[in-house]
């Protein structure tokens, strides 16, 4: 997870200078991630693909729909709502590299993907609260994005 992580950490003051006399050096995927809503974004992005994972880990490929689930510390997961964790994870970290958090789109698929289960009907109550946080989250910051861009249609 450290090497995940350290793609995204500031660049150090000697590798600042060789940058600055080299301007073409330095990659769109290092600026990006730069905005408050870029970190959100690769933070977000990578806790729900751990989740994702850790979710196959403990409860393996099948069952696809298991009403029980499996236990993942206090979480119940089954396949598919670790398949929609990787996709929506990995949908918010390539957002996040692309520069592409200052727009409405990854955060309105991240607010779906994280709705999907909110539609079982054997939802714990922890998982329907931990999905609905990052459903209001991830609306809030669509809307902050929208209301931005709005903003610099009209300048």
């Amino acid at each position: 997870m450290a090497l995940a992580l350290s793609r995204f950490e500031r660049a150090g003051p000697a590798l600042r200078t060789a940058r600055k006399s080299h301007p073409r050096r330095t990659r769109p995927a290092e600026r990006a991630v730069e905005t408050r809503a870029g970190r959100l974004a690769a933070v977000l992005g990578v806790a729900l693909a751990t989740l994702g994972l850790l979710g196959f880990v403990a409860s393996g490929f099948t069952p696809l729909l298991d009403p029980d689930g499996s236990p993942l510390l206090v979480l119940r997961v089954d396949p598919l709502q670790n398949l929609v964790h990787l996709a929506v994870g990995a949908g918010l970290v390539a957002a996040a590299r692309a520069g592409a958090t200052g727009r409405p789109r990854p955060w309105l698929l991240a607010a779906a993907g994280s709705a999907i289960p909110l539609a079982a009907p054997s939802a714990d109550p922890l998982a329907v609260a931990l999905h609905a946080t990052v459903v209001t989250l991830a609306l809030a910051m669509a809307a902050a994005t929208r209301r931005e861009h709005r903003g610099r249609a009209c300048v």
